[in-house]
């Protein structure tokens, strides 16, 4: 909803500049970041049904974290923080205390 505006007609558009988006998307926008692998303990968490961590990125998260973790949260999608909330906090409490 933030990313909502209404125009002089009175419709919703986007004040994304989608144009810059869609032209830069495939490029460094969506990188991995380049630099020396953090060693430190990382906490990956994902909602089961969400695809923004796919098997697929599991070699650059290892390669770029080697000490990380990766959590999935059932039955969620990608705003798990507000689908299961308790399950989120729990396991960011649980990791900041023990790390």
């Amino acid at each position: 909803m933030k990313n909502l505006h209404r125009n002089k007609e009175g419709r919703y558009i986007l004040k994304l500049n989608m144009a810059a988006i869609s032209e830069n998307y495939g490029t460094s926008l969506v990188a991995a970041p380049e630099g020396e692998p953090y060693q430190g303990p990382s906490l990956f968490l994902k909602g089961e049904t969400s695809a923004y961590i796919q098997s697929k990125h599991q070699p650059i998260i290892q390669a770029l974290f080697p000490n990380s973790e990766l959590y999935v949260i059932s039955q969620v999608g990608h705003w798990l923080h507000a689908e299961k909330p308790d399950e989120f906090n729990a396991k960011v409490s649980n990791f900041l205390i023990s790390n």
